[in-house]
């Protein structure tokens, strides 16, 4: 689910630096889950956003 989130946002113009999971308010400090949980979740959107790229780049 966050892998496709990431890449819908590349599909719209979004950037990499627009991760949802890089926004302060979802910091582990803020929101209190491990560390590990949110990395895989920055992780998991920034594949989609990276593979949506990818993708756009092979159609040009």
């Amino acid at each position: 689910m966050l892998v496709s989130a990431g890449a819908s946002a590349a599909a719209i113009g979004l950037s990499q630096l627009d991760n949802p999971f890089l926004d302060e308010s979802e910091f582990p400090r803020m929101t209190g889950e491990p560390i590990k949980i949110w990395a895989d979740k920055v992780i998991a959107w920034d594949d989609g956003w990276k593979i949506a790229k990818g993708l756009q780049q092979l159609s040009c």
